[in-house]
């Protein structure tokens, strides 16, 4: 009886001990993805990126583009 409980506790023991490793590694790979800021510039003015959605694969993402001006 004794030899089937401790299967079971060190059984439990590395399941738990998998889901903690396996949950550190996502978290480091998502701490991973950042964002890069940008600015475009010409030689007298400098232009601000705005967001704009799109429909991507389906889903609904941000994407961000340069402002169009007409003069």
């Amino acid at each position: 009886m004794t030899d089937i409980y401790t299967k079971w506790v060190l059984t439990i023991i590395a399941a738990a001990l998998v889901v903690l490793a396996g949950d550190r590694a996502v978290r480091t790979a998502f701490a991973q993805i950042g964002y890069a800021r940008v600015q475009i510039c010409d030689e007298q003015n400098c232009t601000q990126l705005i967001p704009t959605q799109q429909s991507v694969a389906g889903r609904t993402v941000i994407v961000w583009a340069v402002p169009v001006v007409r003069r």
